[in-house]
């Protein structure tokens, strides 16, 4: 979705990709002046690694800090960049508020595939209420899922305040995918940025709330084929994180992603809504594997 995410439910699962200009001119006095001029204004700069996935086009002129290819923008903790539908900084609001008063046992930490599956605060869009009813009953549970979020963004809500007023006995962490798609407001990270942001999240948890077993969610694959864009980087990422992650007290890797997969490798569309969120069935499969793993230890 994390919408992630893209992370809203319309969106296009079909691939898009920005061409480069490739228009040829007779007139080679004007080709000339032509590429001068796009030359000026940026237009003819070859972008890398700005691929455009479910229907979201790469940014033709990209500019600000999100674009910034002097450091890691994954590990740049930024509010809000995207339009997810929802008021951003009033959910991080009701969350500061809740983490007061509710005392969780359990938090959830994410995108739009933590954010759309239910609990408190109550999302806008809900794809998963009863699975979450079936697995989580009546333990307290808390969900920082927003949709549209990067690890650059959950890294700001961790820096202002989530987190700060509660000790949870687990943290689930599912985070990342939204990192390689490139949009106007932030370029595309590599899987080795997004597994460094991945590790800042773990190790902030951690400074806050040390007796916290964190489950490290590998991200779930996207796209209706096993050919699309965003598997390679997933299975990357995901490699990363198990690597980065083995052997580590209080925190455990989980990869679940071949539960959602046909054996052609192809989502299974009873497991996933559009090639990105969680049907019902997907998040009850979810929540079978959080409790195996013993989230729900007291």
């Amino acid at each position: 979705m994390s919408r992630s995410c893209p992370v809203r439910r319309e969106q296009s699962t079909a691939l898009s990709r920005r061409n480069l200009l490739k228009e040829k001119s007779p007139v080679w006095g004007i080709l000339l002046l032509l590429c001068i001029g796009l030359t000026a204004t940026g237009l003819l700069a070859k972008e890398s690694n700005t691929p455009s996935y479910f229907g979201v086009p790469a940014p033709d002129q990209p500019s600000g800090p999100g674009w910034d290819r002097t450091k890691n923008t994954a590990l740049v903790p930024v509010s809000n960049l995207e339009d997810a539908g929802f008021d951003w900084l009033q959910r991080h609001q009701d969350i500061l508020a809740l983490e007061k008063s509710l005392r969780p046992k359990i938090v959830l930490i994410g995108d739009s595939i933590t954010h759309f599956w239910g609990g408190l605060p109550e999302g806008h869009i809900q794809n998963g209420p009863e699975s979450w009813q079936k697995t989580f009953g009546n333990r307290a549970v808390l969900n920082l899922g927003f949709a549209w979020d990067r690890t650059q963004n959950v890294l700001w809500r961790l820096d202002h305040g989530e987190f700060d007023t509660i000790r949870p006995k687990t943290a689930v962490v599912n985070i990342g995918m939204n990192n390689f798609i490139a949009t106007a407001n932030a370029r595309s990270n590599s899987p080795q940025e997004v597994a460094q942001a991945i590790v800042a999240i773990c190790d902030r948890i951690r400074a806050k709330s040390f007796q916290t077993r964190i489950i490290v969610m590998g991200v779930f694959p996207t796209g209706q084929e096993a050919t699309h864009e965003t598997r390679a980087p997933i299975n990357e990422l995901n490699a990363l994180l198990a690597k980065a992650f083995f052997g580590k007290t209080g925190i455990v890797f989980l990869d679940i992603g071949k539960q959602f997969l046909n054996t052609d490798g192809s989502l299974n569309p009873e497991l996933m809504l559009d090639g990105i969120h969680p049907s019902e069935k997907g998040y009850e499969l979810w929540g079978k594997a959080l409790q195996q793993a013993g989230a729900f230890t007291e």
